[in-house]
């Protein structure tokens, strides 16, 4: 891949980090009565949901550059370089198959 993509998912994650954290700051009515959460007066609860949205995709394509990564090196001696790598030499193979995807 290209450079500038790669520095593009990080800034992106930098960003959307930055407002989940805004977000996550910021008292919301629904969260004393959740019975009003339907009308979200300020539109916090839209914007929350867009954030994780946001963070899934970047994740969710990290994720699958690892394990297209982890294929691409199948049989030679593939060193557990950072927290994903680690995460999914733990996963058995059948793992995807069975009752779980990487979505869940």
């Amino acid at each position: 891949e290209l450079y500038d993509e790669k520095d593009s998912f990080a800034s992106r994650f930098k960003k959307v980090i930055g407002t989940a954290t805004h977000l996550a700051g910021i008292p919301v009515p629904a969260d004393f009565l959740p019975s009003i959460e339907w009308m979200d007066f300020l539109g916090y609860i839209g914007a929350m949901k867009e954030t994780q949205k946001e963070i899934d995709t970047i994740i969710g394509h990290w994720l699958d550059e690892h394990i297209q990564r982890r294929k691409e090196c199948q049989g030679t001696n593939f060193e557990d370089c950072d927290f994903m790598d680690v995460m999914l030499s733990n996963i058995r193979g059948d793992f995807f198959t069975a009752s779980h995807n990487k979505d869940t």
